[in-house]
């Protein structure tokens, strides 16, 4: 184990999963530009296609066109803040994503 490498609490671990399945509609693994949209649209949000791109900036490390578990969990863990963390925040006053108490990320209020 890696100095300094601190392991990620296996609640929140899970909790971040949920989160991802919330955007995965079609359970293929990864995030996709439609997925993004269909949500962002089902929560009253219209992102342009330059929010999508700056998503997809910021999360897609590997440029595939896709945003994998991993890339999501390394992205809640230490990216910047986006559309995306918009997006999850108005899944999680929607109550669309699972138990709110576990729902934990430094920078969501």
């Amino acid at each position: 184990m890696k100095k300094g490498f601190v392991p990620m609490d296996p609640e929140l671990k899970k909790t971040i999963e949920q989160a991802f399945r919330e955007f995965d509609k079609d359970n293929s693994n990864t995030i996709e530009r439609n997925e993004i949209k269909d949500v962002a649209q089902k929560l009253g949000e219209e992102l342009s296609e330059q929010e999508i791109d700056q998503i997809f900036k910021d999360i897609d490390s590997d440029g595939n066109k896709r945003i994998s578990l991993e890339e999501f969990i390394n992205w809640w863990q230490y990216g910047k803040l986006n559309q995306m963390e918009k997006l999850l925040k108005l899944k999680l006053k929607a109550g669309s994503i699972a138990d709110r108490s576990k729902f934990i990320r430094n920078r969501i209020t």
